[in-house]
């Protein structure tokens, strides 16, 4: 296992576990589905954060203020099943 970490926040099951199985080899791997226990756990040190833009309770968006103002040079990423041009991070 690696010191590196990273937190996933991915509310739909069968992806969250295909990142997770993916980086857990490499990485300590946190996963959560909410908005609110990412805002409550990206204040823990995480290398790298791994975020959906779409979430059912809220948008990633609400997630990256807490992650820039926590680490701010600490890597994100976003993804979705969402139109690309549609609310853009």
């Amino acid at each position: 296992m690696s010191e590196a970490s990273v937190l996933v926040v991915e509310y739909e099951p069968e992806l969250a576990t295909l990142y997770e199985q993916f980086l857990y080899d490499r990485y300590d791997v946190t996963v959560v589905s909410t908005v609110e226990a990412a805002v409550e756990t990206v204040s823990s040190s995480f290398d790298a954060v791994l975020l959906d833009r779409r979430l059912p309770a809220g948008a990633g968006r609400e997630v990256l203020t807490p992650v820039r103002s926590s680490v701010p040079d600490r890597r994100r990423a976003g993804g979705t099943a969402a139109d690309p041009h549609y609310d853009i991070l």
